[in-house]
């Protein structure tokens, strides 16, 4: 019997075996959550939510530089969310993720009795009693505020739409609020100094401006009369494209930004049914669209409408996914109006919520006016 303080020979190799695997195990240990490869993580990080995403890169720091390159990636391929929020703002909103019917809430403690004007580049923008405005990113928790807007008999109100984008090429975001009842843009442009609110008046023109949208370093306007203007906002200009095939439009129509076309929806609520066109720029002419291949549009109000890929998370393609003003449930239907299909966003109770798309891929890459335009 050999006792366990006894050292002989044949003990020497046994203990040298166990400090190899000791050594072996160590080394893993060390190594294993920070150097894992990329290939793996990207397989980790594609089988995630949305917050154990923004999870995974707290980690460690390797994860978290492999979550700074991926992030984006992961943004552009997850569905959009369907947000709600009281019209004045509580301590949170809700996210209804619809490909896989998970619910997230955000706190917004800093928007408590602020009135909710929309959502807009990944922002959420607010008015507070004393005229200020506010923006917050509820995924990074970046915000802004906007100095007081000028006074007006009238307040801002539900018809009232708010854009929100990054400017230029530096650190600077511009936001603008399309007022139907002032009849004017009031647009501002974040400076550390001497950030003001300006304004485009067209409450003497024969056309009114209905919507607006940044598409390709730009602000495009549509009226009610269906023309197409230019604003720069670094000039002032505003002029109108002269177009081709202009269609006769109603009230019930949209300007809509995909990656590489500027669209104009007229989407008529009664009858459910979407005629969809683009601005083809270079020939200057409407182009009727029959097929959106697999997009897919998401219409809502509070300036929240856009055109987006199903693939990645079997939506379903050349659909509008709609979102009635006031209603908890979304509606699903083919360009000529066939019902596709509908589901619940959150429980119906009494309290009055806002209903509006949340895009993920602009968290963290919002929309951009260029400065030479």
């Amino acid at each position: 019997m050999i006792n366990s303080g006894t050292k002989t020979d044949e003990d020497e190799p046994q203990k040298q075996c166990r400090k190899r695997r000791k050594k072996i195990c160590n080394d893993v240990s060390h190594r294993g959550w920070a150097d894992l490869p990329v290939e793996l993580l990207v397989t980790i990080y594609s089988t995630l939510t949305i917050v154990d995403f923004l999870n995974f890169g707290k980690v460690c720091s390797s994860w978290r530089l492999s979550f700074l390159i991926f992030k984006q990636n992961f943004m552009n391929v997850h569905a959009p969310l369907a947000m709600y929020i009281s019209s004045r703002a509580k301590k949170s909103c809700h996210f209804y993720d619809i490909s896989t019917r998970v619910k997230y809430e955000t706190k917004l403690p800093t928007c408590v009795g602020k009135k909710f004007l929309g959502c807009s580049s990944g922002y959420l923008i607010f008015q507070d009693f004393h005229k200020k405005i506010w923006v917050i990113n509820p995924l990074t928790g970046h915000k802004l505020r906007f100095p007081n807007m000028p006074q007006t008999k009238k307040p801002l109100n539900g018809s009232d739409r708010a854009i929100f984008a990054s400017f230029g090429s530096g650190s600077d975001f511009a936001l603008m609020v399309l007022s139907k009842t002032h009849e004017t843009i009031r647009y501002c442009i974040s400076r550390d100094t001497n950030a003001r609110w300006r304004y485009l008046s067209f409450a003497k023109e024969s056309w009114k401006i209905v919507d607006l949208v940044v598409f390709d370093g730009r602000v495009y306007a549509l009226t009610n009369n269906s023309r197409i203007g230019v604003f720069n906002l670094r000039t002032r200009r505003f002029w109108f494209l002269t177009l081709e095939g202009t269609p006769w439009l109603t009230t019930f129509v949209r300007l809509v930004a995909s990656k590489k076309q500027l669209l104009i929806v007229h989407f008529l609520p009664t009858i459910s049914r979407a005629k969809v066109y683009t601005i083809d720029l270079e020939r200057l002419k409407w182009v009727e669209v029959e097929d959106l291949g697999d997009e897919a549009l998401f219409l809502g109000a509070w300036m929240s409408s856009k055109s987006g890929s199903t693939t990645n998370w079997r939506g379903l393609r050349n659909c509008v996914y709609h979102l009635p003003f006031g209603s908890n449930m979304c509606n699903i239907y083919n360009l000529n109006g066939e019902f596709r299909g509908r589901f619940q966003i959150c429980e119906p109770d009494m309290t009055h919520k806002i209903y509006c798309w949340y895009f993920l891929h602009q968290a963290y890459s919002p929309d951009n006016i260029s400065d030479e335009n």
